[in-house]
């Protein structure tokens, strides 16, 4: 498998939901570091769920709409 994003860390906004967990997979295993953020507390469950799958996720629970979150 190609490690196009190595070195790399990639945000992903919305992680907690369907794409939103597809693209953290997506990304992660082509080497990518992976920032999610989600509004949803759901998204703290991500490092935990890819935790066996080779790559690092870092979560955190936010809303990017609102400047002060």
């Amino acid at each position: 498998m190609s490690k196009t994003f190595a070195g790399k860390t990639i945000a992903i906004t919305g992680a907690a939901g369907v794409i939103g967990h597809c693209l953290c997979r997506y990304f992660g295993e082509h080497g990518a570091a992976i920032a999610a953020i989600d509004r949803s507390d759901k998204v703290l469950a991500l490092p935990e769920v890819f935790a066996g799958q080779g790559f690092g996720v870092k979560a955190t629970q936010a809303d990017i709409v609102d400047a002060e979150a």
